[in-house]
């Protein structure tokens, strides 16, 4: 999916997808390909005090990877809580030698997760053929998590959803027309649902539905799930480099 949603940028990057099923497996396929940025979906699981992943109907704090990806993104339930003293497999990942792993610190959704890991595989091979302000590992996630507001609170019911793309302004969608025009230059990143909240209010407002879509913002309401990852690390330190740059 990341290579067809953006391509022709998706050409810079070598995506490679294998099922393992095992650690045994898990542990070969690492070996064979040495990837830079290592994507593992799995089941996360809490045991006693420990969060692992569950990799061949076991729990896993140890993976034993003989080449440790500098980056490592686990698309797994809470397995980076923070706060209950929870020995996770997120921090034990950076004592193998990982640079930077990305974590879970809540159950999440299944699909949702699924979008951001694709959308932060989409953005990464934008940033590395487009050089602009996304200049780290973690300028490309924090693009992913500040822009996925918008549908963390569309999600929240069947109603709001219905809504953001059953009707129309100005002849678009209105996911359409917040996404390519009206969301521009006005979400402060320390703000982001507050003024996503805002300029959706604002859309409602022009189409008489402005106190309908409001309720829906509180009732049932939504989850910023976007929120509950831990890029634990220094996914900081690790600079993107683009086709044609050279090192000085």
């Amino acid at each position: 999916m990341a290579r067809e949603i953006a391509a022709p940028e998706a050409a810079t990057l070598t995506i490679v997808q294998a099922e393992t099923l095992t650690l045994e497996a898990l542990q070969q396929a690492v070996a064979e390909h040495r990837p830079d940025i290592l994507v593992i979906s799995a089941h996360g699981t809490m045991v006693g005090n420990m969060a692992a992943l569950v990799i061949g109907d076991e729990p896993r704090l140890d993976l034993g990877l003989g080449h440790v990806p500098p980056v490592i993104m686990l698309s797994a339930c809470h397995v980076a809580p923070r706060g209950s003293g929870a020995v996770a497999i997120t921090d034990l990942l950076l004592r193998e030698g990982a640079l930077a792993v990305l974590g879970t610190q809540v159950p999440v959704d299944v699909t949702r997760n699924a979008m951001l890991m694709v959308r932060f595989m989409v953005y990464l091979a934008e940033a590395t053929t487009k050089p602009g302000q996304l200049a780290t590992i973690l300028d490309v996630w924090h693009h992913v998590q500040t822009s996925n507001a918008v549908n963390d609170i569309l999600d929240g019911s069947p109603s709001l959803r219905t809504w953001a793309t059953g009707t129309t302004i100005n002849g678009h969608p209105v996911i359409v027309e917040f996404m390519n025009s009206r969301a521009s230059g006005r979400l402060r990143l320390p703000h982001v649902y507050e003024d996503t909240e805002r300029v959706l209010g604002e859309i409602a407002d022009e189409q008489g539905q402005g106190d309908r879509v409001r309720n829906w913002f509180r009732r049932p309401g939504y989850v910023p799930e976007s929120l509950f990852y831990v890029f634990a690390g220094r996914p900081d330190r690790i600079h993107l480099s683009y086709p044609g740059q050279q090192a000085e």
